[in-house]
């Protein structure tokens, strides 16, 4: 009888896995946004400032794919979301990166939580300018709220 309340307590323990995604929001993410681009340089070999910028139309959007890709943008449809630029800005050395590690949509904003990666002291880094940003495509229009993370890491 003991075996038998074990494989049921196993079972749903399981079940509640399989429905909760062991807690993961990969899959609303997914649903939230997409990258389009994520670079470490800027085409022209210029250099920016960290900052982040939130396009509503193709044009503007257009204008800063040329001068950070020197390309044609990817269409995008602004009646049903809005992209954002994600810059991290010039670094001296490689190992810089970042990544959107959680999105939430409420009845009004979209919030985005951004995890910014800097090389920690005791790590080898190329000796190299970067740049690192990234083009995000949001399918949403609402007001995007930014929460912003730094952590330490190696490579």
């Amino acid at each position: 009888c003991n075996m038998n309340k074990i494989i049921l307590l196993g079972g749903i323990l399981s079940a509640s896995l399989l429905v909760n995604g062991c807690g993961s929001d990969a899959s609303a993410d997914n649903e939230l946004y997409s990258v389009i681009h994520d670079e470490d340089f800027i085409a022209n070999g210029s250099f920016t400032s960290k900052g982040l910028k939130i396009f509503d139309d193709q044009g503007s959007y257009a204008n800063e794919v040329l001068k950070y890709l020197g390309e044609d943008p990817t269409p995008i449809d602004f009646e049903q979301g809005r992209v954002m630029l994600i810059d991290m800005g010039l670094r001296n050395t490689g190992g810089y990166s970042f990544e959107i590690t959680n999105s939430v949509e409420s009845d009004s904003y979209v919030t985005i939580t951004v995890v910014y990666s800097i090389p920690s002291e005791d790590c080898g880094s190329v000796q190299v300018l970067t740049n690192p940003f990234k083009f995000v495509e949001f399918y949403s229009n609402k007001e995007i709220l930014i929460q912003e993370e730094l952590k330490e890491a190696c490579g």
